[in-house]
Parts: C-alpha cells; sequence; structure tokens
C-alpha cells in the first residue's frame, strides 16, 4: 500500500484519494445494475479503508455480460443488494478525490445512478478525478505515424495518400510477424477480429444490443429496453429515430421493428444438435 500513499501524496495529500471500480450487469446506466465494486480509500496520514464485494443486482445477469467479467447469478445469489452498502460506499467517497480507469465514462455514471436508487445524493462537483485510460488515449497516440515507430522502427514523414499506403502495408506486415501465434491466421478470421465490434452489438455501431436473446436499444433514455416494447408502446421514439442521423442499419432494423418484424439472434450449431 505504499505506492497507493506515495501516489495519493503527489496528487495532493490534503484530501482523501478513492481508487474504484465496478462490474455490471450491461453499460447503460440508467436500466443496468452492478454486480461488484472494489474501492480502496487512502486518507492523508490516517488508515487505508476498503470495500469489495458482490452485489445482487436485482436483476438476471446477461450472459454476455458474465462472458466479460466471470460473474454469474449463482456468484451473487447470497450477494447483498446496492441498497445494503449504499452508506457504506458513500462514507468512503466523503470529501474523496476519485480516480479509476475509464471512470467519467462508465463507473461514475453507473455507481451515480445506482446511489440515487439507494436514496443517496452524489456529486462529482468539487471532486478532482484522475483517469489513466484518458492519460493513456492522449499520450500514447495510436495514428499511422505512431504506428509505423512502433512496429517498423522507423519514421513515417510523409502524409500523401500513396506513401500512407505504403506505410498501412508495412504495419500490417509487421504485425502479421510480431504477433504470430496470437492473431488469427486465416482471411476470415482476421476480418473478423478487425470489425471490433462488440458480441453483443445487433447493429454496426451497438446503437442496439442483444439482451440475453432480445434485441434492445443501447443509448439515451431509452437504454435496455427491448425493441418489442419500444415497437408497442413508445412509436413516437422509433419514428424520431428514423428521422435522426443514426447509420442505416440501425434504421432498418428500427423500421423492421415497427412493421413487427425483430431480430433473431443466431448461435453457432454444436454437437448436440446434429
Amino acid at each position: 500500500m505504499r505506492a497507493l500513499r506515495g501516489l495519493a501524496a503527489r496528487l495532493g495529500g490534503e484530501r482523501p484519494l478513492v481508487a474504484l471500480d465496478v462490474e455490471t450487469t450491461g453499460n447503460a446506466p440508467a436500466r443496468d445494475r452492478i454486480v461488484e465494486i472494489g474501492l480502496v480509500r487512502i486518507d492523508p496520514a490516517g488508515p487505508i479503508s476498503r470495500l469489495a464485494t458482490l452485489v445482487h443486482p436485482g436483476i438476471p445477469i446477461p450472459p454476455e455480460a458474465s462472458a466479460i467479467h466471470g460473474i454469474t447469478d449463482a456468484m451473487v445469489a447470497e450477494a447483498p443488494p446496492f441498497a445494503a452498502i449504499a452508506n457504506e460506499v458513500m462514507i468512503l467517497l466523503d470529501g474523496a478525490d476519485l480516480c479509476g480507469y475509464n471512470l467519467r465514462r462508465f463507473d461514475l455514471p453507473v455507481l451515480t445512478a445506482e446511489l440515487a436508487r439507494a436514496g443517496c445524493v452524489f456529486s462529482v462537483r468539487g471532486r478532482r478525478i484522475f483517469d489513466p485510460f484518458v492519460i493513456f488515449r492522449r499520450e500514447e497516440p495510436r495514428d499511422l505515424r505512431a504506428a509505423v515507430r512502433f512496429y517498423c522502427g522507423e519514421a513515417h514523414t510523409g502524409h500523401r495518400a500513396v506513401e500512407d499506403v505504403a506505410a498501412t502495408v508495412r504495419v500490417l506486415a509487421a504485425q502479421l510477424q510480431r504477433y504470430t501465434g496470437t492473431l488469427p491466421d486465416t482471411a476470415d478470421a482476421l476480418h473478423a477480429y478487425c470489425e471490433d465490434r462488440h458480441a453483443s452489438w445487433v447493429d454496426a455501431e451497438g446503437k442496439i444490443v442483444w439482451r440475453a436473446d432480445e434485441a434492445c436499444w443501447n443509448i439515451g433514455r431509452q437504454a435496455g429496453r427491448p425493441l418489442r416494447e419500444l415497437a408497442r408502446s413508445e412509436r413516437g421514439f422509433l419514428l424520431w429515430v428514423l428521422e435522426r442521423d443514426f447509420p442505416a442499419d440501425t434504421k432498418a432494423i428500427v423500421q423492421d421493428a415497427l412493421a413487427g418484424r425483430f431480430p433473431v439472434r443466431s448461435r453457432p450449431h454444436s454437437s448436440s444438435d446434429l
């Protein structure tokens, strides 16, 4: 814990520092629930306090969420609901600055929503927030010039299209060599790897996702609601989607939903299907 104390002192030792992380049933703060939370609080010249517990979310954990964090319904069956630990969480957060990976974009919205459901008012106002993800993204650029330097050990000074094409080919060749045995070894598999979409996405950008076998809207106020439900009771919202600047494949799925046609999740065949 010496490193934690050193970090807290470097970041301004007059305040406590809380490092935190949550695992959840999904990525929609308004509807999804915490299934595990971990907090470490470092008080200036005082004790280090911890909270690490599984949490019963009150709803089933989708298989796609379990595939990411490994937490299942059986594991949280005897865990406390979030409301039972909310006061302890608030005590740990009291007056503290915050640290976490991708904290502002994910963990904080989820945690704030859970605390509100438990009747606790939490605000980040006046707190300093330290996010290694933001630092990583800004200090380690992922543009072509950085890729040429990293994979090919050379400087890429050109910026004309043909120069960038040649550099891209050199980088891809170097990646295939460097990650032999890790990257897929067939063209089809490499294509799937490069598609860079989550297995739960129904459309290309994840505006619609699978929750179990139900296609659900994934952003904004309607996040987490099944398309089937929206088509029945919120048709105005789906019509609004069709009028806005959403991707064409998202609109096609919404158009089908309005007509009573919904996505069907396909699963790979297993030997038991034969």
